[in-house]
């Protein structure tokens, strides 16, 4: 049962240190991060979805590792390929795959098991699933963690994600362990000129429209947002259609949110949980 659900940036920006000079912003967020992530009351299983990961064109992959490694590097404009500051690491639940495999075959949700050399290797996270998970080293390092990662048919088939998000919400339903869902995304790319996919002028109120469908959940709203996510070009387009679902079917109050565009792309946190 998904008690808590929480969508979550995942620039490694935002990160105290691996800039040396970060823009205005990354470090409000850093701040944001660790205002909502401290206070939680975390279950033992997390189940992480990311739209950056392992993945393939069509079907989800889900991690079959029970070890993951999270490593920070410097950055200088933003690229992630400099000096290696830390390491951390997470573990994973030999029981909860086998539990969202079954599921899986049941609902008819198109998954592929990923295995990098054999499951209790350290598989290596990079910052889709590495950010998010950085911010519970210290507060719940004894987590164990499922990571599950979208199509890049994201990109241009929102109905076909849209299928996808219905038959994951059947195994995310059948699971009987307390879980909470982390969603891993950014909102829209197009806020600047000098970014790598530009400016559109649909960046704004694409942003703004799923900050007011963060506190509403109206249907509408995800309508309009979901016909603007061809030029706004948001990452965490395909969790937040799975978090509309959720909230369409089950009580999940928005406890907190928070909202800052401090480059290209819009950065936001939020946190629903059942009363």
């Amino acid at each position: 049962m998904i008690r808590d659900i929480l969508f979550l940036p995942h620039g490694m920006q935002i990160i105290e240190g691996v800039e040396d000079d970060p823009l205005e912003g990354f470090m409000w967020l850093n701040e944001q991060m660790k205002a909502m992530i401290d206070p939680l009351q975390v279950p033992k299983q997390v189940i992480l979805l990311t739209p950056h990961g392992y993945n393939l064109d069509r079907t989800m992959v889900l991690y079959n590792h029970t070890e993951f490694e999270g490593s920070l590097f410097k950055l200088e404009n933003s690229v992630v390929h400099g000096e290696f500051l830390e390491r951390f690491e997470f573990h994973g639940s030999t029981e909860m795959i086998a539990a969202i495999q079954q599921a899986a075959e049941s609902a008819d949700l198109p998954l592929e098991v990923l295995t990098h050399g054999y499951p209790a290797y350290p598989l290596q996270l990079n910052w889709g699933t590495a950010v998010p998970l950085y911010y519970f080293k210290q507060h719940a390092p004894d987590i164990q963690v499922t990571i599950l990662c979208y199509p890049r048919s994201r990109h241009s088939d929102l109905d076909g994600i849209a299928s996808i998000n219905s038959k994951l919400m059947s195994v995310l339903d059948s699971l009987e362990d307390e879980v909470m869902l982390l969603i891993s995304g950014d909102l829209s790319h197009v806020h600047r000129e000098d970014g790598p996919y530009g400016y559109h002028d649909s960046g704004v109120p694409f942003d703004t429209l799923i900050m007011d469908w963060v506190e509403s959940g109206l249907n509408d709203q995800m309508d309009r947002i979901l016909q603007m996510q061809p030029t706004a070009l948001a990452c965490g387009m395909s969790g937040l259609q799975l978090i509309h679902q959720l909230r369409e079917k089950g009580d999940f109050p928005l406890r907190t949110s928070f909202y800052k565009v401090p480059t290209y792309f819009g950065m936001a946190g939020a946190h629903w949980s059942r009363d």
